[in-house]
Formats: C-alpha cells, sequence, structure tokens
C-alpha cells in the first residue's frame, strides 16, 4: 500500500512539473509578444505632452536621448526575465520526464520480481533472495549451510536457475561460484 502511496504522490509531482513547464514556457513567449509590441507602439508614438511649450520646429518630434536609454534597458530586462521564465519551463518539463521515467523503471522491476517470484518453486526464490542479499554473489556450499536446504535442492535450484537464465555458475575449487546475472 505504501508503494501505491508514493506512486500517487510521484505521479502529481509529475503532472504539477509538466504544467508548471508548460506555464512557463508560454508566459515567456507571451511577454515577449506583449513586450515587443508595446515597445514598437512607443517607438512610433509621439507624447506632445513634453512639447506643449516648446519653441522648436513642430515638424521635428521631440526626442530626449534618456528616453532611449530607458527604453533599452527596460527591453533588456524584458528579454532577460523571459529567457529565464523559459529556461525554468525546460527545467520543470525535464524534471517532470526524469520523474516519469523514474516512477516506469520501479514498477518494470516490480513487475519482473513479481513474475520472477510466481514462476519460481521456493527452493530456487530462496537462493535468489539470498543472493541479492549478499552482493549478487555466494558459493554453492554457503548456500547449503545458509539456506538449510540439502545439497541436492541447492544444486537442482541452481541448474533450474541457470536453464532460467537467471544466475550464472563458475568452478571455484572444490565448490562453484553462483552470481546473479545482469
Amino acid at each position: 500500500m505504501k508503494l501505491f502511496d508514493t506512486n500517487k504522490l510521484y505521479f502529481i509531482i509529475m503532472i504539477l512539473c509538466f504544467m508548471l513547464g508548460g506555464f512557463n514556457i508560454i508566459s515567456s513567449m507571451l511577454t515577449v509578444n506583449i513586450g515587443a509590441s508595446d515597445i514598437r507602439f512607443n517607438n512610433n508614438s509621439f507624447n506632445e505632452s513634453f512639447c506643449e511649450n516648446c519653441s522648436f520646429n513642430e515638424s521635428v518630434p521631440y526626442h530626449r536621448p534618456r528616453d532611449d536609454f530607458f527604453r533599452q534597458a527596460g527591453i533588456n530586462i524584458l528579454i532577460s526575465n523571459s529567457i529565464m521564465t523559459f529556461i525554468n519551463g525546460i527545467i520543470f518539463i525535464f524534471s517532470g520526464i526524469t520523474i516519469y521515467m523514474l516512477i516506469r523503471k520501479k514498477e518494470k522491476k516490480l513487475l519482473k520480481q513479481s513474475l520472477i517470484s510466481s514462476m519460481l518453486q521456493p527452493a530456487e526464490l530462496s537462493i535468489l533472495n539470498y543472493l541479492e542479499k549478499n552482493e549478487g554473489q555466494a558459493t554453492q556450499n554457503e548456500l547449503v549451510k545458509e539456506l538449510n536446504l540439502s545439497k541436492v535442492v541447492v544444486s537442482r535450484g541452481i541448474k533450474s536457475l541457470e536453464s532460467k537464465k537467471l544466475i550464472e555458475k563458475n568452478k571455484y575449487g572444490m565448490t562453484n561460484k553462483i552470481s546473479l546475472k545482469q
């Protein structure tokens, strides 16, 4: 039951990552488009309130260099914020993909274990469990002693597991070295 709850939590986090990533990417694109249209509009417009009492040629628009500086600074801030929002969106999406891959890997491992355990005899299952606990290797004599099984049962179990390509058996002096296949 606990595994189901953690998978549910991972699934919720994965969905949130995808949603936040999509939102960040869309908002960064909208920010650039809206900001670009505002900048184009402001560049073409002429603020006449500064020129009401001016005594210069009315055919030439009033221009302050300071306005260009602030307009360019606004453009730079807008672009850098949009880029950071876009990068955050990409990071969120990759986080969601990573969580999805971890969930799938865990599910595959559990499915494989349940499938293997349903197809094995109790002695074969105990041999595999012992090998998993001991870094994937043990001698045949060690299996006989630790599992309290007869030599015949262990030998038959090893032969069966070897035919199913789950373990490897190699000569090791007077006994055999049994190791899990990767």
